[in-house]
């Protein structure tokens, strides 16, 4: 099968385009045998169109309307629902849709969209850069959430308060650093000093963002292997990690319920849940499943499920 990926720097020189999902791209679809990324749409079976319409208003969708609908795979991993803009988006103009976050919030309360014909979840995964070389665990727990939102801001005011009721605990809470993220060049940067305090904690405290869905802070954990604790985790993708095998989850609403669970996992007895032992579960099984070769195979599978009926 042959793939081109739509080149954003040309036109209009869009250089913040959610540049982690374009890796992912690139890194999953080389480790697949069969596949073999072109560099123009007219030799393509399909042409995959990373959408970012907050960022240019409506270009997007004037690139998006010259390609053939039939060949047109769409990933839209911007943060925000953008829910306005999937009506102009008629299924007619696209043979698949990814959207990695469709989300409303209502009175405190989130609620996940329903997609439409040919439309499925997306969310980010495990990218090469995120694996270093293992080191002695010598941090119990890791918080290094910055203060960027509500959920987020919420778990940092827990952390403080129970690190202040633990000083026993080797504990460190607060952002390290930027973490993998992009910069002005439409470029990933894997921080290392943020990796190395992955790579030597043994509980990472966090939480996916509010008011939208899926973030790469539970594939960076894990690969590290971490024991990964947040409200939630590749939820809607196959194959979803399982609470209290390969993560453990808590309700950011509720602090009692996530110093239960730190107090549970940090309690020396044999029966105790093992903290090593759920992180390996979790390293291996999102390895598995949420890599950028899994992501890549799962747009396999949906353009095989969906041939013929466009």
């Amino acid at each position: 099968m042959k793939l081109f990926i739509y080149p954003h720097i040309q036109p209009y020189e869009i250089k913040w385009t959610c540049p982690r999902t374009e890796l992912i791209l690139n890194e999953g679809f080389a480790k697949i045998p069969g596949v073999t990324l072109v560099d123009n749409g007219h030799e393509a079976d399909f042409i995959i169109f990373h959408h970012v319409p907050q960022y240019k208003g409506q270009k997007s969708f004037e690139l998006i309307n010259k390609v053939d609908p039939k060949k047109l795979i769409v990933i839209d991993s911007i943060d925000e629902n953008n829910e306005y803009f999937l009506p102009e988006l008629n299924p007619d103009r696209y043979f698949l849709y990814f959207k990695r976050s469709m989300v409303k919030v209502d009175n405190n309360v989130r609620t996940v969209l329903p997609f439409v014909d040919r439309q499925y979840p997306w969310d980010y995964a495990i990218l090469d850069g995120f694996y270093q070389p293992e080191q002695e665990k010598t941090i119990d727990v890791g918080c290094y959430l910055r203060d960027s939102c509500y959920y987020r801001s919420l778990i940092l005011q827990y952390m403080y308060h129970w690190q202040s009721k633990n000083p026993k605990c080797n504990s460190v809470v607060g952002p390290v650093s930027d973490g993998s993220r992009s910069n002005n060049d439409g470029q990933v940067v894997f921080d290392k000093t943020y990796f190395d305090y992955l790579a030597k904690t043994k509980i990472i405290v966090s939480s996916g963002p509010y008011g939208w869905r899926g973030d790469s802070r539970g594939g960076e954990a894990v690969a590290n292997k971490c024991l990964y604790m947040s409200n939630e985790f590749y939820d809607l993708m196959p194959n979803p990690p399982i609470n209290g095998q390969h993560f453990v989850k808590f309700n950011p609403l509720n602090p009692q319920e996530l110093f239960d669970s730190l107090a549970y996992l940090l309690y020396p007895l044999p029966e105790c849940i093992r903290i090593k032992d759920v992180a390996e579960a979790g390293y291996i099984h999102c390895r598995d499943y949420h890599s950028s070769e899994a992501r890549c195979r799962y747009i396999l599978e949906k353009i095989e499920e969906n041939n013929g009926r466009n």
